[in-house]
């Protein structure tokens, strides 16, 4: 009975290394930058009164601003699988709120990713690109 509860063990520590490995390498790049948003909801994004729009994970958050106000939140990385909770965004009146509402509608939907050269590529649960982002 020892060595099957070991054994389990063994296995369980295995599986656990494999797949922080699999986090570790799919989200390497996608952390290693601040990106530019170029396209969010299929429409291009332009610069905002604040700047450019951005996004960038840290260890724990995702944040950013939409080219008026900052946006934050916590995230989930598995694989190649992403999501955002507890979202948040500071609330300053701008001209343009339309862009700032598709970038936040974009990050709601978003449940995968992929990085490709200086591009990196949100998607929604149905394969649809939620967000393009560049370096």
């Amino acid at each position: 009975m020892k060595k099957i509860v070991m054994l389990l063990m063994c296995a369980s520590l295995f599986i656990s290394c494999d797949s922080a490995k699999k986090v570790s390498e799919g989200s390497k790049e996608l952390m290693s930058t601040e990106w530019k948003i170029v396209k969010a909801n299929g429409q291009a994004v332009e610069m905002g009164e604040e700047g450019q729009p951005t996004f960038a994970l840290n260890e724990k958050e995702v944040y950013g601003a939409t080219g008026c106000n900052n946006y934050f939140g916590t995230y989930t990385l598995e694989g190649e699988k992403l999501s955002f909770a507890q979202m948040g965004a500071t609330q300053r009146m701008c001209v343009n709120m339309d862009a700032e509402r598709n970038i936040l509608l974009a990050l709601e939907k978003v449940s995968a990713f992929k990085v490709e050269s200086e591009k990196a590529y949100l998607y929604d649960a149905a394969g649809v690109c939620v967000m393009e982002l560049a370096k």
